[in-house]
């Protein structure tokens, strides 16, 4: 019994957690439906069993941005950074995924354009203002703008 109460609220509770990397391995890499749908279906989950309206985890973006890169799903991949664009407009998240989704679908200007863009917004994580000189170097020498 010492160890029955802590389990079921474990239970209870294991939607309200962020993405683990157990999840990210055998749930988000093997999905064949869009990764955002999932990212979408978790929240509102969350919202009507506990009645919490939270933003999206900023580690749950990353995490589902790159399971989406790994597994090439890259309209999942647009629409994520859309979902970071409404919730963290400030922040360099969604302009790098969009930049991301342009460069994977053959658009290098709009990618470079995003990348720019980005340039006077917080960074986050891995996500800094030298990633995104760097990617919009890269496109411009590989294209000649």
């Amino acid at each position: 019994m010492g160890r029955g109460i802590p389990n079921a609220l474990d239970k209870i509770f294991s939607l309200y957690r962020p993405i683990s990397p157990e999840e990210y391995s055998q749930v988000l890499l093997t999905m064949e439906t869009p990764i955002s749908q999932y990212l979408i279906d978790k929240y509102s989950s969350i919202k009507d069993l506990f009645g919490i309206d939270n933003k999206i985890r900023l580690a749950d973006f990353v995490a589902c941005a790159r399971a989406s890169e790994r597994t090439q799903q890259w309209e999942s991949l647009k629409e994520i950074a859309d979902l970071a664009k409404r919730q963290y407009p400030t922040l360099m998240l969604s302009d790098y995924y969009l930049g991301r989704y342009y460069e994977e679908t053959g658009n290098p200007k709009r990618a470079l354009r995003m990348f720019q863009g980005a340039f006077n917004k917080a960074e986050y994580d891995f996500i800094t203002l030298d990633l995104l000189t760097d990617r919009a170097n890269k496109i411009k020498t590989d294209f000649g703008y």
